[in-house]
């Protein structure tokens, strides 16, 4: 880039450059080895620029996560149909999901796992960053003309916990190349966390209107431990289905 561009770039253009000039020296050489020097020389922009933006490299790389989070939200939404079912529609972005997290894995790593040693402020991106993805599976499931079951906040958030728990896993064990393979129980997941919060309810309202003792009052009695461990029970055999037909599923189309 030549200075004469440089000199006539503007603030928001300075940023952005910054931000890709971040994630190019974090997907060459990782968070940890990448110098302020590495990011501005990449960005072509001088060292004051850099500070005009960001205090310091743990804030550009807060910038660049939010940034990141942005662009695989984008991702989602275009992976969307909404033509068709809530189960094939979460399916199809969480498919998108993972594959825009597996084209390049040391960027991956670095916002999956260097973001967490930010402290607070990397913990407060994750958070944002989660509660939008959360967010956006509520809309998928609970659009207005489905007739489904509701998904509810919490579980959602739970679900894109349990999904980048997967992730983190195969970050782990070095098998970012097969991220695709979690599509499908990943999917189960979602699909499963619907089941297990109907059934959690149901079985409570039954306790509650039945004959027997309240459930409020069963406390640790007998009945009451029966109760939790038919909850239990049936949201185990509820998942168990949902991963076994998805993995059916997933061989049925490769036949």
């Amino acid at each position: 880039m030549s200075a004469a561009d440089t000199e006539t770039a503007t603030p928001t253009e300075h940023r952005a450059r910054l931000l890709e000039g971040m994630a190019q020296c974090v997907a060459a050489q990782g968070y940890a080895d990448t110098t302020i020097a590495d990011i501005v020389r990449e960005a072509g922009v001088s060292r004051r620029t850099f500070y005009e933006h960001f205090s310091d490299k743990a804030v550009c790389l807060v910038a660049l996560y939010e940034a990141a989070s942005q662009n695989a939200l984008a991702v989602l939404r275009s992976a969307v149909d909404p033509q068709r079912g809530w189960q094939e529609q979460v399916e199809s972005a969480i498919g998108a999901y993972l594959g825009v997290l597996a084209s390049n894995p040391v960027l991956m790593r670095t916002l999956f796992v260097d973001i967490l040693g930010l402290g607070l402020p990397g913990l407060a991106a994750r958070r944002h960053a989660n509660q939008q993805l959360a967010d956006f599976m509520q809309e998928v499931v609970n659009q207005p003309s489905s007739a489904g079951p509701v998904l509810h906040g919490a579980m959602a958030m739970a679900v894109v916990g349990g999904i980048n728990e997967l992730v983190l896993q195969a970050i782990e064990q070095d098998q970012v190349a097969q991220l695709a393979e979690l599509v499908a129980p990943a999917s189960a997941l979602a699909g499963a966390s619907l089941y297990i919060y109907i059934t959690h309810f149901e079985v409570f309202a039954f306790l509650e209107s039945s004959a027997v003792t309240p459930w409020s009052e069963l406390g640790d009695s007998a009945w009451g431990r029966a109760a939790a461990g038919l909850t239990f029970g049936l949201a185990l055999w509820v998942v168990r289905r949902q991963i076994t037909r998805a993995r059916i599923g997933a061989v049925r189309r490769h036949l």
